[in-house]
């Protein structure tokens, strides 16, 4: 019998590792340097080993995230890329440029395997949601502008009339997608089942650049030139606004730690601030650019925050997390991941 408990708490140690730490703290790691033009967007594959980086020069570039190596130049649009998404399954990855193209890529091969022309704009974002069963891709045209992807067959589920959107967001349940727009400022939220608009959210801001749901439940966090709010998705009320600090306001970018308290949020003038959404205070603030901050990522671990400034580089940060984060791991990945930091030194 103790034997049995034994080994069952040495499975568990394998598959659940937790970080202990006390503050947030950001410290550079890598320069992802090779395009020709800003990266417009960036996403961390799953396992967290491969940044891929989309950019105007239509090039998709994908690199090493401990070391910045780039390992692959992905090519085939005819328009500067403004969207980019790894699959959860990490067997492909999409795209969306400035045509209104989207292009599956199969990252065996690194190889385009899919192409969907049903967007009449500028694809601004890509999202998949949490079971990787639904993509969604948000445009800046008219009519349905939000569209909803059934990833296995890559059949249309919904078309959504939300406006000029620059992001999305899924529900950490599936349930619900928020979408901001640019024409009217405002953030609607849909039922990811039946494609019904449950709430209009009038945040009196001029655009929402930015929109993520928190971690643990229907808390949407909505991001613009007029700062951060908090609405509640379930009844469309709005719970609070975070305070402006150090010139945090004209919001363009968010990422969600997935400890689900940490929020990066990146700014029109170059500044990355992390928010402590317990206590509402920026812990941690950096000059990344000298412009817009186009993309933020965090790995899964929540240990690396990937930026992209508008600039011909995007950069790699080594994180620490605010409290303890604790995270799944399959066996192939566990020694990179109680180990990998020795890598680094």
């Amino acid at each position: 019998m103790y034997k049995f408990q034994y080994f069952i708490s040495i499975i568990l140690l394998i598959f659940t590792i937790v970080i202990m730490v006390s503050e947030a703290q950001m410290e550079q790691r890598a320069e992802l340097i090779g395009h020709n033009w800003a990266a417009y967007s960036i996403d961390i594959s799953p396992d967290g080993t491969t940044v891929a980086t989309a950019s105007l020069d239509k090039t998709i570039r994908l690199w090493d995230a401990t070391t910045g190596e780039e390992l692959h130049v992905l090519e085939g649009h005819a328009k500067g890329i403004e969207s980019v998404a790894f699959s959860k399954n990490e067997k492909f990855l999409v795209s969306g440029d400035q045509e209104g193209t989207i292009m599956v890529w199969d990252l065996m091969t690194n190889k385009s395997i899919k192409t969907i022309n049903e967007h009449k704009w500028v694809v601004r974002d890509l999202e998949f949601n949490r079971k990787g069963s639904v993509l969604a891709s948000s445009d800046w045209s008219w009519q349905e502008t939000v569209m909803l992807w059934n990833t296995d067959t890559w059949d249309r589920i919904h078309g959504l009339e939300s406006g000029k959107v620059d992001d999305s967001a899924f529900s950490s349940d599936d349930t619900l997608l928020a979408s901001g727009s640019l024409d009217d400022g405002f953030v609607r939220v849909w039922n990811t089942e039946t494609g019904e608009l449950l709430h209009t959210l009038e945040t009196g801001m001029e655009n929402v650049y930015a929109v993520v749901f928190s971690k643990y439940d229907h808390t949407i966090i909505a991001g613009g030139p007029e700062g951060i709010q908090l609405w509640d998705a379930e009844n469309g009320e709005k719970l609070d606004t975070l305070p402006d600090q150090e010139n945090s306001n004209d919001v363009r970018c968010f990422a969600l730690n997935p400890d689900g308290r940490l929020l990066a949020s990146g700014t029109e003038d170059g500044m990355v601030f992390l928010w402590d959404l317990e206590t509402k205070d920026i812990i941690e603030n950096m000059q990344v650019g000298f412009g817009r901050i186009h993309g933020l990522q965090f790995s899964t671990d929540g240990t690396t925050l990937v930026v992209a400034p508008n600039q011909n580089k995007s950069i790699v940060f080594d994180v620490t997390p605010l409290g303890n984060v604790g995270f799944s791991v399959t066996p192939k990945d566990k020694v990179s991941v109680l180990w990998g930091g020795l890598k680094r030194k």
